[in-house]
This record gives structure tokens, C-alpha cells and sequence, in this order.
């Protein structure tokens, strides 16, 4: 997580693409950085949802990056549920700071969790990827 802080604290985001499950890339003015959700043994990490999507990109630079667990979910296996959180310079006094909400899952047996991090460019092919420039659900 520390590297992810140091990668995006200070940069812009222009866009965000995805795979839909695994993977994100985020355009920034300091480059492209690629995340990778990884499940531990036994286990899967996937994306759920993307929040503020269309309130965040080019707004202003990062100022705060935050991983937060967010309990568990429902499913039969045990499914825990985190969010990666970038907040922005910029907005006004009502709305607040420019929030991004990377949502994610890990399911498992329950002994097991998930992370996200940086990661090289992985070898997908561009047609399984999505831009992403409003807020962005997995398809069920």
C-alpha cells in the first residue's frame, strides 16, 4: 500500500481503464500506473464497483490515498469487501475534496484475504479493456 501512496500522492488522473475483474490502469501525469488485485492462496480478488469517477478525473492532484476493509459480505464463501480511496485537491466548501472509490471483494474459505498493488503492464489484450469515465459496476 506505501507504494501506491508514493506512486499517486502529488499526480493527476486523466483516465482509468479496466479489465472488469483484476486490473487498472490510471493515466496520470506522471505516467501509467497498473494495479493488480491478488487473492492469497485459495482465494479470489475482484473489482465491484468504481465511484466518482466523472467528479475525480482531472479535478487536481491526490493528496490522500487510503485502503480500508471494509467488513464482510454476503455470498456463500466468506467475502471480505475493501476500498481504495484517492482524494483530490480541488472542490469547493460544499461538496469537499474529489473522491475516488476503488471498491473490490476477496472471496476465500475464510482464511484467506486479497490485496491490490502496483504492478508491470500486464500482456492483455486491448480488446478486454474498458475505458472507464463514469462510475462502473461489474456486470452480474
Amino acid at each position: 500500500m506505501d507504494s501506491i501512496q508514493a506512486a499517486l500522492i502529488g499526480q493527476s488522473i486523466s483516465s482509468i481503464v479496466t479489465n472488469g475483474d483484476d486490473y487498472l490502469a490510471l493515466h496520470t501525469t506522471g505516467g501509467v500506473y497498473h494495479l493488480q488485485l491478488d487473492g492469497d492462496c485459495c482465494s479470489r480478488s475482484y473489482l465491484t464497483h468504481i465511484r466518482g469517477v466523472t467528479t475525480f478525473l482531472d479535478k487536481g492532484v491526490i493528496t490522500e490515498v487510503l485502503d480500508a476493509s471494509l467488513g464482510e459480505g454476503k455470498g456463500g464463501d466468506c467475502i471480505s469487501q475493501h476500498a481504495l480511496i484517492l482524494r483530490c485537491s480541488g472542490g469547493d466548501s460544499y461538496a469537499g475534496a474529489p473522491t475516488l472509490i476503488i471498491l473490490w471483494e476477496n472471496e476465500s474459505n475464510g482464511y484467506y484475504d486479497g490485496s491490490i498493488g502496483l504492478c508491470e503492464a500486464p500482456n492483455l489484450p486491448m480488446t478486454s479493456l474498458q475505458d472507464i469515465t463514469k462510475n462502473w459496476e461489474k456486470e452480474k
